[in-house]
């Protein structure tokens, strides 16, 4: 059997003291986790920004955003949804004519025009065979 070259003494771990304990997060290696501004991002996801844009702006890439902020983004997403229904409200009580329609038609499921029955009619057509 061949001799290592390492002896076995490197791989030993040396007792924790007091300074290692207090405060020290060991660096498992790979690049330092980047810390982002969550109240700019819940500002931008509200204002229905892009991951994309979301992370060209703070400097991070979509991944980073989606694995480590999801809860974050969709607050943000939220906030804004909220904030437009609201806004949308206000405009139709006010008497915004178009914006009282719209919501009546997506909210409501009111029509402009009631069905045409007979678009509704179902034809069941029974073919016989003639003999001959």
């Amino acid at each position: 059997m061949p001799k290592s070259k390492y002896k076995p003494s490197q791989f030993k771990q040396k007792p924790p003291t007091k300074e290692s304990t207090e405060l020290v997060v060991k660096n498992k290696g790979g690049q330092p986790k980047k810390m982002l501004d969550e109240a700019r991002l819940i500002e931008m996801a509200s204002h229905d920004a892009t991951v994309e844009e979301i992370g060209a702006e703070l400097g991070c890439h979509r991944d980073t955003i989606y694995s480590r902020y999801s809860d974050t983004l969709k607050k943000g997403r939220l906030q804004g949804n909220i904030s437009l229904k609201q806004r949308m409200f206000q405009l139709a009580m006010e008497g915004n004519v178009g914006l009282l329609v719209w919501l009546s038609k997506n909210r409501f499921g009111y029509r402009d025009k009631p069905e045409d029955e007979a678009t509704n009619v179902t034809f069941n057509v029974l073919i016989n065979e003639v003999p001959r």
